[in-house]
């Protein structure tokens, strides 16, 4: 599976998770000029803005440490873009690793990151 396959079948993994955990999936790979949001969810009144992070291995580090400050500032950019001019709603943004040890998969939610 080459990394675009991967990514995809991993977020395709976390939707589901996500979905189990009581998550409504409200949108997926949206785009703006500041990046990309990989899932866009709804639970108990709350959006929550999900970054997936997957790896098949620790070559370059763990999953959740991928997600530096500068990164989780264009994803709080890109989430003021999904906003646009619209009423202010009650958000998060939180993080689903993925993570091969093995043959087998381990996923993780981590849930309102960057505080």
């Amino acid at each position: 599976m080459d990394k675009k396959s991967f990514g995809a079948w991993a977020e395709n993994l976390a939707s589901r998770y996500l979905a189990k955990l009581g998550y409504k999936i409200i949108d997926r790979n949206w785009h703006c000029r500041f990046g990309e949001l990989d899932i866009i969810a709804k639970k108990d009144g709350l959006i929550h803005f999900v970054e997936v992070k997957a790896r098949r291995n620790q070559i370059f580090g763990w999953p959740e440490e991928a997600v530096t400050i500068s990164k989780q500032q264009k994803l709080v950019a890109a989430i003021a873009c999904y906003f646009g001019s619209g009423p202010e709603t009650p958000w998060q943004l939180d993080l689903v690793i993925i993570e091969q040890r093995g043959q087998k998969y381990y996923w993780q939610l981590f849930e309102n990151i960057g505080e």
